[in-house]
């Protein structure tokens, strides 16, 4: 140990030196895990808290007390969802705060829309909500960010269809905008569910077809599959989320059909979906979720972005694009199904590169989010 900087702190050579020592970490519980907290004394400012913490415990002085001297960070989540806008800007910001629960102990506020099945999806998950409106314009969106931003809080997520990072950079490093940026291969925002969920290994046969277009599916593609789908001879599992809006459609389709069956509000999509040999899913979240499994997917878009992301994954030989939800009809769907189903070469091609192409950036995400908060 040679540099004075290794001799003052100890632990950075170890650290920095990781084949010379076998490091682990403990994992601070409940209230401890606060990372945005630190004590020790290294400056004059560092002493004087320590004399004001001690003089306002007195000779009493334990981790517990000293830490409940310090709320809880207050986090806020700017999101809409529901109807046209699909269920993901609100689905995102929960992936990342169910990471940022391992690492933080933190309360947390959405400001949303007033969708019930959303607003029960965040209660359910121990959040607190204040309703807004859906905005109208882009500008009121950033008005929304800028106001909320001022409040005090810990830091601001924000997943606001069209607002994007240069939208509120100015408003400071603790303000986090989920955009186009986190819907790439590259920068999927996925569930914990995933990172321990088995990669598809595409065998000869085709056994089980997924169909699965998001919490909302606005443009009824879910009934347009089934339509394409509903003799075909193998089993067929369907996914509809919490705002789905044509569920009594969609199970007039399985009582007729007992090979087809439904599945609503599903807790761990990464088990269904591993179960499947093709599925048939918008060009969004969904379909980064499957290429991360190898599931062969066959995608439509529903918006502008996915008609960019799907187009991009088929360049990059991972996913089958039909082009946008307009344009695409049972008989694209059931066409496409039947020849990615006799062409197992095809469908191994597909796994082996969205598997290469998708990264789970979640954990990233909240890692920014925890060093934002470290002073």
């Amino acid at each position: 140990m040679h540099s004075a900087y290794d001799r003052e702190h100890v632990t950075t050579f170890i650290r920095n030196n990781p084949e010379k020592f076998t490091i682990g970490f403990f994992r601070a519980a409940g209230i401890y895990r606060r990372p945005d907290l630190r004590f020790c004394i290294d400056t004059a400012d560092d002493m004087e808290r320590a004399r004001r913490i001690a003089s306002q415990l007195g000779e009493h002085i334990t981790a517990d007390r000293i830490i409940r001297l310090f709320p809880r960070p207050r986090l806020a989540v700017l999101c809409e969802g529901g109807g046209l806008l699909g269920t993901g800007h609100v689905r995102r910001p929960l992936k990342v705060l169910e990471y940022l629960r391992d690492m933080l102990d933190f309360e947390a506020t959405f400001f949303m829309n007033n969708n019930p099945s959303l607003l029960s999806l965040v209660a359910g998950a121990g959040y607190r909500t204040q309703l807004f409106p859906v905005a109208s314009t882009i500008e009121e969106r950033r008005e929304r960010a800028r106001d909320i931003a001022g409040r005090g809080y810990a830091a601001l997520i924000v997943d606001l269809y069209e607002i994007f990072q240069n939208d509120t950079q100015a408003l400071g490093k603790s303000v986090f905008t989920i955009d186009e940026h986190y819907t790439s291969p590259s920068q999927a925002l996925l569930s914990k569910r995933f990172d321990g969920a088995p990669k598809k290994t595409v065998t000869e046969n085709v056994h089980t077809i997924l169909v699965t277009f998001g919490g909302s599916d606005p443009h009824q593609l879910t009934l347009r599959a089934l339509e394409a789908l509903k003799q075909s001879p193998v089993h067929i599992d369907v996914i509809v989320g919490n705002d789905f809006q044509h569920i009594t459609d969609v199970d007039g389709v399985v009582r007729a059909h007992p090979h087809v069956a439904v599945h609503k509000a599903v807790d761990d999509l990464s088990v269904l979906m591993s179960r499947a040999d093709v599925a048939v899913c918008n060009a969004g979240t969904t379909m980064y979720e499957l290429c991360f499994l190898g599931v062969p997917c066959i995608v439509v878009a529903q918006t502008p972005y996915e008609m960019q992301g799907g187009g991009d994954m088929e360049r990059r030989g991972a996913v089958v694009f039909l082009g946008s939800h307009e344009k695409t009809q049972s008989a694209d769907i059931r066409n496409s199904v039947e020849t990615l189903m006799h062409d197992v070469e095809k469908r191994r091609t597909l796994s082996h590169a969205g598997i290469a192409l998708v990264r789970n950036a979640t954990p990233a995400l909240a890692r920014a989010i925890v060093h934002a908060l470290i002073p």
